[in-house]
């Protein structure tokens, strides 16, 4: 069968190694001839050089991988620079810049940053040197204001006196020598001096609301409604009102402030609902779109909806002084005390059906409401 072929076969020698043999058949006999060669020989070449594309390849994989991390690194340090400027300008550091030295596009970058920080920084410094100039007229502004404020209740206290002075002399002194029209007369020029004096008064503490600092602790609001109510309301007058007053939240914020907006809220509802035959007043507080709020709700005279934005305006007044007596100035006083509270006031009515007030404070503490739905 091997005459005419070469052959190859694989195997192992006893005690050997592999080898690797070939047959050769002797023409014109019955003999081959087998030659063996080890196979560690003829695969020592292939070996080798597989061994050298391992190296190599090694080689250049770790080169690559050096080369990539140094060119990555080229364009994340600028980048890392970059990110801490703009962290430091973010966190009101104006005056950073980025050192980078390239004239690619990274380079472009960090030198239109700097000139953007180099502009933000001018105008920052601008605005300060505005808003302190602004800050410096608005004080000597106030300063002239309160001075003015002096003048005016100075000035015009003296000849107010003079006037409820000689309208009282004439009276005490010619009273039965008057008739009835000059009596009237001279109890009104009485009335409108007193007037003119509250008047006064209101537009100085209105004046001052704006540079008076707010002192902020913890305010027991259902003592000083309890207060108000006792200065407001005579023992006599008592029994003419229904008064339902809930408990309510504590508050951080000036007392003597708030007190002041309690005072305006509950004297107005006494006014506006005293010609009803029962007259209703309360005086609680509820949860409201913008958060917790005080409230003081009456059934009096009310008003129209369509000038509820004249309610908290200096001299807006809804109802006449012949109707109802007041000077215009307290919810307008109410509003700016709130909002020096960082609050809000509003209120709501139909005309005739009665009115209700809301306050809302930031700081208002709702233990009330917590305990309630505990």
């Amino acid at each position: 069968d091997f005459k005419n072929k070469i052959a190859f076969s694989e195997y192992s020698r006893p005690g050997k190694k592999r080898v690797m043999a070939t047959l050769h058949p002797i023409a014109n006999t019955p003999w081959l001839i087998v030659l063996e060669v080890s196979r560690q020989k003829i695969l020592e070449a292939a070996n080798r050089f597989i061994r050298w594309i391992i190296i190599v390849g090694l080689i250049l994989t770790i080169s690559g991988i050096l080369i990539a991390w140094l060119m990555s690194r080229s364009i994340t340090q600028p980048l890392e620079k970059l990110t801490v400027a703009t962290s430091a300008i973010a966190a009101g550091h104006y005056n950073g810049s980025v050192e980078i030295n390239r004239r690619d596009e990274l380079g472009k970058l960090a030198r239109a940053f700097n000139a953007m920080a180099s502009q933000v920084n001018a105008s920052r410094q601008n605005l300060e040197k505005k808003v302190q100039e602004r800050t410096e007229q608005l004080e000597k502004a106030n300063k002239e204001l309160e001075a003015f404020s002096y003048s005016v209740s100075h000035d015009l206290r003296a000849p107010l006196r003079a006037i409820d002075g000689y309208a009282a002399i004439l009276k005490e002194d010619y009273a039965p020598a008057l008739d009835p029209e000059a009596n009237r007369i001279a109890d009104k020029i009485t009335n409108n001096a007193k007037m003119m004096g509250r008047l006064i008064d209101d537009l100085i503490a209105f004046s001052k609301m704006g540079s008076k600092e707010i002192m902020d602790k913890p305010v027991d609001m259902n003592k000083l409604v309890g207060t108000c109510l006792t200065e407001l309301l005579p023992p006599e007058m008592k029994n003419k009102y229904q008064l339902h007053i809930k408990s309510l939240p504590r508050c951080h914020g000036d007392e003597n402030l708030l007190k002041q907006v309690w005072l305006n809220l509950i004297s107005n509802a006494l006014k506006y609902s005293s010609r009803k035959p029962l007259p209703f007043i309360e005086i609680g507080w509820t949860i409201t779109s913008q958060g917790p709020a005080y409230y003081v709700k009456d059934n009096g005279v009310g008003f129209d909806m369509q000038y509820k934005d004249k309610l908290f305006g200096v001299f807006q007044r809804l109802h006449s002084t012949k109707e109802f007596e007041g000077t215009g100035i307290g919810l307008a006083l109410a509003r700016r005390i709130i909002r020096r509270h960082n609050g809000d006031i509003w209120g709501e009515s139909t005309a005739g059906q009665g009115a209700i007030f809301y306050i809302t404070l930031p700081a208002v503490l709702i233990d009330v409401f917590e305990n309630n739905h505990a």
